[in-house]
């Protein structure tokens, strides 16, 4: 499980088109197919403050198919859910299979939200130095990281 919490600021429009903070569509593929994310908005938020937006798996599927990814941003406006409301308002997304992307806000704005990543397993276990890892930062590519510890297995 990944717990964070953060703030994206204005991208000027001649940068727009860059990839700066999960900004443009795409999919996660980091993590295994089940994985998912629990955002939480800490702050009220509208479409002016950069929204995370999201497709939903069937549209996703179809638009990866027919290879739309490089299409014109019009292309998703009937198929985007697009996460605004007061605080403490909360969305839960299958970032492995839905596309999604976070927004820009306009400029002054940012935008603040909790994640809760949750990754499953096939199988219950626990790292053998899981209360020691506690007290550590979580490694950027956890894989390499984690590649030499011990799963203790039940």
């Amino acid at each position: 499980m990944i717990f964070l919490h953060w703030e994206i600021r204005n991208i000027p429009q001649d940068f727009a088109k860059k990839q700066f903070f999960a900004n443009l569509w795409h999919t996660d593929r980091l993590f295994t197919k089940n994985v998912i994310k629990l955002f939480i908005l800490t702050h009220d938020t509208s479409e002016d403050h950069g929204p995370i937006t999201w497709i939903n798996k069937v549209d996703s599927d179809k638009i990866k198919k027919s290879n739309k990814l490089l299409i014109n941003e019009s292309y998703y406006e009937d198929k985007k859910n697009i996460f605004i409301g007061s605080s403490g308002k909360s969305c839960l997304i299958n970032p492995n299979v839905c596309l999604h992307k976070a927004g820009n806000p306009e400029e002054g704005l940012h935008r603040r939200m909790l994640m809760l990543q949750l990754n499953p397993s096939k199988s219950f276990s626990y790292k053998n130095d899981l209360y020691e890892r506690q007290f550590v930062l979580e490694p950027n590519i956890p894989l390499l990281k984690n590649i030499f510890r011990k799963n203790i297995i039940f």
